[in-house]
């Protein structure tokens, strides 16, 4: 059976449309960390547009770090600056490697990356700007092996 280039290419075409509706991010985004290390002084930002105060939402931690990351988890706090500029913060831990030492992210290389959900129930009482701060909260003043770290939001 032999396909002419027309119809692959319409194939191919028709699977990243499909592909991209499948995708519900409406934000997806990360922040490089300097290679001297995340101190608590930089607090990436991420902004979201919300429109829909009637639908839910789910919010992820995007990360990446080596394997010379010293800890198996991360504290982090994730600041929420709303429209009409009121902040709500609240700690998360994100557990990163299993009670063996062995990494729970995708690895490639010395890389680890992981997309964490923390919240799948987050309602946004009004439309508008929302800003996303997150600020390392572990013991240590600067955090090293971290590549970077970002966000993702979801609609559900």
């Amino acid at each position: 059976m032999s396909y002419s280039g027309k119809a692959i290419s319409a194939l191919l075409t028709a699977l990243l449309l499909l592909q991209a509706c499948a995708d519900q991010a409406l934000l997806d985004s990360n922040a490089a960390i300097d290679d001297r290390g995340w101190s608590y002084e930089v607090m990436p930002e991420f902004d979201l547009q919300v429109s829909d105060t009637t639908a839910v939402y789910s919010l992820m931690l995007n990360l990446r770090h080596t394997g010379e990351y010293k800890y198996s988890n991360l504290f982090l706090l994730v600041h929420v600056i709303g429209p009409d500029k009121d902040t709500v913060s609240n700690r998360f831990e994100f557990t990163l490697a299993a009670p063996d030492g062995r990494w729970l992210g995708d690895g490639a290389g010395n890389v680890y990356s992981y997309s964490i959900p923390f919240s799948d129930s987050t309602r946004f009482r009004k439309a508008g700007l929302y800003r996303f701060q997150l600020e390392q909260n572990m013991r240590e003043p600067v955090l090293t092996a971290i590549e970077d770290v970002g966000l993702r939001v979801e609609k559900r």
